[in-house]
């Protein structure tokens, strides 16, 4: 996760300096290694740099080509060394990458609720609806305006997309750690589109938004700490398990 973020930081400030790209590339790298999820992510960050209009086309091109391709050389290298050089069951080429989709759809949108509220079932599924389309929303409203709203929301669609055409079923108890990298994203979303709204309003009535979103916060951080409590006693029990 800590290269995720650094990752995130380079790619926030290679218009500051030039020197950023080189960073997004070794912290990319590294973040892929062996990882779907830096797979995922890369690929959103990639597609930000296409996207990116304060640059020219063919900068653009070569900016995220350069970096699709040198941060997931590692990941491909390894996936073509463990299908054809050492004995194992596992092919990549030999998975369908899209049958699950459509029901893997239904468990992502119930976990990006379950980010935000405390419900399971049809309110958290209709609670995730509500937030990618507040995400696909605001990208549109703000794509030009807000380089870093523009490269929050790309990469989490495009991360979220990558978890959705995987094989086989997400498993339902690991859902939290599928997108725990993702995690702080949709907090700092949520807390961005309510300091915008209210921005313009009394104080007395901003005190009471924050007075709110401090409370609710709270939620978040006990859900981090529980989760990080049951993934530690599930390692434990693996290897209690192997042994």
């Amino acid at each position: 996760m800590t290269l995720i973020f650094l990752n995130a930081y380079c790619a926030v400030h290679i218009k500051r300096d030039r020197s950023f790209f080189y960073g997004l590339l070794v912290t990319g790298f590294l973040a892929c290694l062996q990882r779907d999820a830096g797979l995922f992510w890369i690929s959103g960050v990639s597609v930000w740099l296409l996207m990116d209009t304060s640059h020219s086309l063919k900068v653009r091109i070569l900016q995220g080509g350069a970096c699709f391709l040198v941060c997931t050389s590692g990941l491909w290298a390894w996936n073509i060394y463990n299908t054809f050089f050492i004995p194992a069951d596992f092919s990549f080429y030999k998975h369908d990458f899209f049958y699950f989709t459509f029901p893997n759809l239904k468990s992502t949108l119930s976990a990006f609720g379950k980010m935000i509220i405390p419900l399971n079932g049809v309110a958290g599924t209709i609670t995730g609806i509500l937030f990618f389309l507040a995400v696909l929303l605001q990208w549109v409203l703000k794509r030009k305006a807000d380089r870093n709203a523009q490269f929050l929301g790309i990469v989490l669609l495009c991360y979220t997309l990558g978890f959705l055409i995987m094989p086989g079923h997400l498993d339902s108890f690991e859902m939290d750690r599928y997108f725990s990298v993702i995690t702080p994203i949709v907090y700092l979303f949520v807390m961005s589109v309510i300091q915008e709204k209210t921005q313009h309003a009394k104080a007395s009535v901003r005190s009471y938004f924050y007075a709110i979103v401090f409370i609710w916060l709270c939620y978040p951080l006990a859900r981090t700490v529980s989760n990080a409590k049951a993934w530690h006693e599930r390692s434990c029990l693996k290897l209690t398990v192997k042994t």
